[in-house]
């Protein structure tokens, strides 16, 4: 079993934490390149310098699924998100943290009259993770291939359409990279389950 970082922004971890969400799309880096006016093969991925071609109706999810960069059903992800970093009690060695996904407001300065800021999730240790999450099952699919339910279990809320909600979350953080939802990208499907519930069980 192996254990990997992955980032969540802060709706997405209220998601998970009231049990909303269970799966999540990622953009498989680099692209594979389609070439549907060639015969055999028409389409090819390279990864880490080794290059994969396919042919028509035989995309090769499960090779694809060996290279996912969020690893494998079984191994774990532990969370980062916005934070900050304190020490509760004089002379701790051991930090504590808040977490700004639980709606907390900082103070604008300390009792030292230090300024007070969140930590973006990306410079999260692994030590102040509070989810944990195992992986269930791994697909390689067109973002498209979405359907209503699967936008429900990514956690999206709001008023409207499912669906409608997931396409301007997605839109929201990958179309400025050439990856949003008209591009119809290949993605990661990561599907997972908190480990304290599995515990619970």
């Amino acid at each position: 079993m192996t254990e990997r970082p992955i980032l969540f922004n802060d709706d997405m971890v209220r998601a998970i934490l009231r049990g909303k969400k269970s799966q999540t799309r990622r953009p498989v880096k680099p692209q594979p390149v389609i070439h549907p006016d060639a015969p055999k093969p028409f389409g090819e991925w390279t990864h880490k310098g080794q290059k994969v071609q396919w042919g028509p109706g035989a995309f090769p999810t499960l090779h694809f699924a060996r290279h996912c960069p969020f690893g494998q059903p079984g191994d774990r992800l532990w969370v980062r998100e916005t934070f900050f970093k304190y020490w509760p009690t004089p002379g701790r060695t051991n930090p504590a943290a808040l977490y700004k996904a639980d709606g907390i407001t900082l103070c604008d300065r300390d009792s030292e009259g230090m300024k007070q800021r969140w930590t973006p999730a990306i410079h999260m240790p692994r030590e102040l993770s509070r989810i944990t999450l195992k992986i269930t099952a791994l697909t390689v699919e067109p973002l498209c291939s979405i359907e209503d339910d699967d936008a429900i279990l990514e956690g999206v809320s709001g008023d409207g359409k499912p669906m409608r909600l997931f396409r301007k979350t997605w839109d929201s953080l990958y179309a400025k990279h050439g990856l949003g939802w008209d591009a119809n990208p290949w993605v990661w499907v990561v599907k997972f389950k908190r480990v304290e519930e599995q515990c619970k069980k």
